[in-house]
């Protein structure tokens, strides 16, 4: 899981059970930190892949069967093109099979018949359970797992352990520590009325604003999408703007493309997620070209520095 902290830098826990004021009902929980996110060019990049598993015992691949409090590693890096440099992977760990009440340690390094200091998935018997996990990988681009259960001379137990890969961090030195966008804005800098508002969209979402050229997607443009990630590329301009193909080289840069007219401000105001209340009244919907009086009024709020190296044009936001 992951979760924002409180402004005190602590987190709540409860424990719901029963009637609402009975606290008849206890339990004990305990947490595991496995890595936090700061707001700092330190750090590393995530990477999102399709989902590639590299552990399957029951086949078996990347380890054999597990036998209690006997530690084995598989390999991650070099799957999956996930590079050399990666230093920790998201992935999905799951258990089926197990012989005995458990838990299953993944590390980055683990010792047989030495108890971990974590667990990463607890279970009874007659279950199939999964959880998900992000991990610092092991020298070499190894994990380690074992299972544990009863006490360390215990070898009778035995459990079939399955991890998928999620994504991957890696040092980027060419980005830095540039976390991939959920969304790029992106409009022809030949119409002015769709750049305003394309801009102003942008900074309501704390999104990446892009230019491109009625004619074509420059280089630079294509590589900083590329260098994002983006799940979804919104472009703000009619066919009149940007014609068919170009738009055709946009959708195939990402995921998801979306494209909103630039006179539709109730459309690009909806899509950005920008709440209606900020909506001119709709007799002034249509854009004025070359002004920025009927755009919403989304105050600038960009959570992440535009990175392109494109021009961007003036804009602001009423």
């Amino acid at each position: 899981m992951t979760v924002p902290l409180g402004a005190d830098g602590n987190l709540d826990a409860m424990y719901c059970a029963g009637n609402l004021g009975d606290g008849s009902f206890s339990t004990d929980v305990a947490f595991d930190v496995t890595g936090y996110l700061a707001n700092d060019a330190t750090g590393a990049t995530f990477h999102a892949i399709s989902p590639w598993r590299v552990l399957d015992s029951r086949i078996p691949r990347g380890a054999p069967i597990f036998h209690t409090w006997a530690k084995q590693s598989f390999g991650v890096v070099g799957q999956a093109n996930i590079p050399a440099d990666a230093v920790a992977v998201s992935g999905n760990v799951t258990i089926v099979g197990q012989t005995q009440p458990g838990y299953v340690t993944v590390a980055p390094t683990l010792a047989s018949g030495v108890v971990p200091d974590t667990s990463t998935i607890n279970f009874p018997t007659g279950d199939t359970r999964a959880n998900g996990v992000t991990l610092p990988l092991g020298p070499g681009g190894l994990l380690d797992a074992m299972y544990c259960s009863g006490g360390v001379t215990n070898g009778a137990g035995v459990v079939q352990v399955i991890f998928d890969v999620t994504g991957y961090f890696a040092n980027d030195p060419a980005t830095g520590a540039y976390h991939a966008s959920a969304t790029v804005v992106v409009s022809a800098v030949e119409d002015a009325s769709d750049s305003v508002l394309a801009g102003s969209v942008a900074a309501s979402i704390g999104a990446p604003y892009l230019l491109i050229s009625s004619s074509g997607v420059p280089a630079a443009t294509t590589a900083e999408i590329q260098r994002l990630r983006p799940g979804r590329v919104l472009l703000v301009g009619d066919t009149a703007s940007v014609p068919a193909g170009v738009f055709s080289q946009l959708a195939a840069l990402a995921p998801f493309a979306e494209r909103v007219p630039g006179t539709d401000t109730y459309g690009a105001a909806s899509r950005s997620r920008c709440g209606t209340s900020h909506m001119p009244p709709r007799s002034s919907r249509r854009l004025r070209r070359r002004t920025t009086r009927d755009l919403p009024s989304c105050p600038f709020r960009s959570r992440e520095p535009h990175r392109s190296s494109t021009r961007r044009l003036p804009i602001s936001c009423r």
